[in-house]
Order: structure tokens, then C-alpha cells, then sequence
């Protein structure tokens, strides 16, 4: 469900960056594409140059300035696909570069710390001023949960993020500037 929000804010597949596929300014390749086996599936693997890569000093606390890393565990990536009628590469659609990576695509758990700061960037998202980040430790009876926040201004509403481990999802609490600030 995410992945689809995604698009709907205007998130392209990361597997389509110009630098997915091929060398983009100096950077990539970072998937070594077997196109013979996409088949209806390549439209979706073909680099965009409109796909985020990065972008220029904002200003500010912007918090994406210049190249961003190619992000492999992002919500927006495929996983590695296969189709049973090709040989080549065991019928798989992509090898990660490096291949290290191939575990890390197609996760549809949380979102990657490189989605949000996509998100932040496009949408001019910026730090609370003078103390940006909050620890909160809940206590179970099983177990000892710590969340880091760190909030953000989205609009006109202090949101915190929630950036530790792989758990980064967007809370919508309404005390965010307090708790933050403290």
C-alpha cells in the first residue's frame, strides 16, 4: 500500500533512475539488466530522467543537497523478478550492483530512510529549530522499545519522524513541536 502512496505523491520506481541501468554523471550502474527477460515488464526497468536522483541547495535546513544514494532497500524498488521462459541469468529480470544488494530489494516493510528524505526534499520539508531530535523508551512487559523522532515541518504541521531501525514510519501526533523542542 505504501509503495502505491508512493506514486501518489509523486514517487517514480527507483529501479528507473537514470543511473538505475546505466552510467548517469559519473554514477551507476547499479543494476546489471537482463532486458531479454523483462519482456512486458522493461517500460518499468527503462531509466526516466525525471526518476529523483538528488537535487540542488535549497536553502535552509534542506535535508537533501546534491547526489542521493542509490537506495536499494526503498519501498519504491522491485523486487527481483524472474520469468520461467528465459535461461539468461536463471530467467531473473536484474543482478544489484554489488551483488551484496540482491537481499535488500522489493521490501514493502517500511519506508527506507531514503525515501523520506525524498519525500522531505521535494515537498521543502525543514529540521525544528534548535533541537531537532526526541528518544521516547516504552516498556513492556517483554520488551524495551526506543524510538528516536526527529521532526520535521510538512506544510504547516510539526510531524516526527520515526528513524530508527527499520520502523520509519510517519506519526501524526499533535505535540510534535513540544515533545521535540524539550
Amino acid at each position: 500500500m505504501f509503495h502505491e502512496i508512493g506514486h501518489g505523491i509523486g514517487i517514480n520506481h527507483e529501479q528507473k533512475r537514470p543511473d538505475g541501468s546505466q552510467t548517469h554523471h559519473g554514477k551507476g550502474p547499479h543494476l546489471e539488466m537482463f532486458w531479454q527477460n523483462t519482456e512486458s515488464w522493461a517500460s518499468q526497468y527503462t531509466p526516466d530522467s525525471w526518476t529523483y536522483v538528488g537535487s540542488a541547495d535549497d536553502g535552509g535546513d534542506d535535508p537533501q543537497i546534491g547526489y542521493a544514494p542509490y537506495d536499494f532497500e526503498s519501498i519504491m524498488h522491485y523486487y527481483r523478478q524472474r520469468s520461467s521462459n528465459h535461461a539468461v541469468n536463471d530467467g531473473y529480470y536484474f543482478n544489484t550492483i554489488p551483488s551484496s544488494a540482491q537481499n535488500l530489494v522489493g521490501q514493502r516493510h517500511a519506508l527506507s530512510a531514503g525515501d523520506i528524505a525524498q519525500v522531505l526534499d521535494a515537498y521543502r520539508c525543514r529540521a525544528l529549530e534548535g533541537g531537532t531530535t526526541a528518544t521516547y523508551t516504552t516498556t513492556t512487559s517483554t520488551t524495551t522499545t526506543t524510538t528516536i523522532l526527529e521532526c520535521w515541518q510538512v506544510n504547516t504541521k510539526w510531524q516526527p519522524i520515526n528513524m530508527a531501525g527499520q520502523d520509519r514510519t510517519v506519526e501524526t501526533t499533535t505535540g510534535c513541536m513540544q515533545r521535540c523542542a524539550s
